[in-house]
C-alpha cells in the first residue's frame, strides 16, 4: 500500500509569452492558443515534476496494526517498478470488458493556487499510465504557474476561461463536447482540492464496478452523502419535478427507499466520483438550470429518476481524498431549489 503526501517545493517554470488575445490566459511560448479550439496541444511531455512523494509502507502498516510515518519518505521513480503479477492483475482489471481498458479523467483547476493544482494531478498522473486514461483538464481563472505545469504533464484536452465561468459550465463542456466526444465507458470527475492517495485507487475503483450487479444499475461511484430538501416558504421538490429528466419516481427516505413523502436525496460527492458516461445521455447530466451550486445532489437524483444506483467509494479517504463543500474555494450560491 501507499500513500501520497502533501505538495512541497516549488515549481521551476518556464519563460512564458504574453496573454492570449481570445481567452485572455498568459500561455507558454511554446504552446500558442488558436482562435478555433483555444486549447494547448499535449504533444510529447518532459519528464514529471517529483511530486508529490510516495511513502514506501511496512506490511504492519498495510494490515492496520500501525499509522505511517510522516519523517521517513522515500521518493520513487515516476514509474515504480512492480512484480510481474502485480502489473499482469492490474492490466488484467482495466482490460476488463466494463472497463474497456481506458478511462476518461476530468479535473477541474480554479484560481492560482498552483500547489493545490500539482497535488491533484500528479497525483493522477503518477499511479495512472498516460495509455490507460483520457486526462482532460479545465481551467478557470488560473495563474501561469498552473499553465506551466500543465505543459508537462500527459493532457489531452486543455480548455481555459480567464473570466468567471462556474464549475457546472466546465462539466457540461467535458460531459458534451462536440469537438472531443468522451470515448470511455467511465469518466471520473475531480474538482482540485481531490488527489489520489494511494498508487492503486483505479485498480481498486475497477474492481468495485466490476464486483456489482449487473441487475442493481451502479452507475455512480464516490463518498456517498445524503441531503434533506427541506420546506423554507416553498416546496423545494416542485424544482426537481419541473426537470426534463424527472420520471414520476418517489424521492427516497432515509434508508434509501422511495417513498411517497420522501425528502431525501442519496447522492456522492461532486469534488470526486466515476461516472458510468452512457448515463450522461439517458439522465440529460448535468441540469441545463444549473450554474455552480448543487451538482453533485442534483445528478444523484437525476440517477435514481432513470433507475441507476450509487455506491460508495473511499468514503473515509482511503483512496481519494477531497475537501468537503465548506472548504471549497471561490463562488458560492444557494440552491437553486432553495
Amino acid at each position: 500500500m501507499t500513500a501520497i503526501t502533501e505538495p512541497t517545493g516549488k515549481y521551476d517554470r518556464p519563460p512564458t509569452s504574453a496573454a492570449c488575445p481570445h481567452c485572455g490566459q498568459a500561455m507558454p511560448v511554446a504552446k500558442p492558443v488558436t482562435r478555433e479550439t483555444c486549447f494547448v496541444p499535449p504533444g510529447l511531455p518532459p519528464a514529471m515534476p517529483p511530486l508529490p512523494v510516495f511513502l514506501r509502507q511496512t506490511e504492519q502498516q498495510e494490515t492496520g496494526q500501525a499509522k505511517i510515518p510522516t519523517a521517513k519518505t522515500t521518493s520513487l521513480p515516476a514509474t515504480p517498478a512492480a512484480p510481474p503479477a502485480a502489473k499482469a492483475a492490474s492490466r488484467d482489471v482495466l482490460d476488463h470488458p466494463l472497463i474497456g481498458g481506458r478511462i476518461t479523467i476530468a479535473v477541474l483547476l480554479y484560481g492560482s493556487e498552483v500547489n493545490l493544482h500539482r497535488r491533484c494531478l500528479t497525483s493522477i498522473c503518477e499511479t495512472v499510465p498516460p495509455a490507460r486514461m483520457d486526462l482532460r483538464v479545465f481551467c478557470n481563472q488560473v495563474g501561469v504557474d498552473t499553465v506551466n505545469l500543465l505543459n508537462t504533464l500527459p493532457v489531452r484536452v486543455t480548455n481555459f476561461d480567464s473570466h468567471n465561468r462556474r464549475k457546472v459550465e466546465a462539466m457540461r463542456l467535458a460531459f458534451h463536447d462536440a469537438k472531443h466526444p468522451l470515448e470511455t465507458s467511465w469518466l471520473v470527475w475531480f474538482d482540485d482540492v481531490a488527489f489520489a492517495r494511494r498508487a492503486d485507487w483505479l485498480t481498486t475503483l475497477a474492481e468495485t464496478i466490476i464486483a456489482q450487479r449487473a441487475e442493481d444499475q451502479v452507475a455512480i461511484l464516490g463518498p456517498k452523502l445524503r441531503h434533506t430538501l427541506a420546506a423554507v416558504g416553498k416546496d423545494p421538490r416542485r424544482w426537481f419535478q419541473s426537470a426534463s429528466w424527472w420520471r414520476k419516481r418517489d424521492l427516497r427516505n432515509r434508508q434509501g427507499s422511495d417513498a411517497p413523502n420522501g425528502d431525501q436525496i442519496h447522492y456522492v460527492s461532486s469534488n470526486f466520483f466515476a461516472l458510468r458516461t452512457d448515463t450522461i445521455q439517458l439522465c440529460n447530466i448535468p441540469d441545463s438550470r444549473l450554474m455552480q451550486s448543487g451538482c453533485g445532489i442534483v445528478i444523484g437524483e437525476q440517477l435514481h429518476q432513470g433507475g441507476f444506483k450509487a455506491k460508495a467509494f473511499s468514503d473515509d479517504g482511503t483512496f481519494v481524498q477531497a475537501l468537503q463543500a465548506n472548504d471549497k474555494r471561490g463562488y458560492k450560491e444557494r440552491y437553486p431549489w432553495q
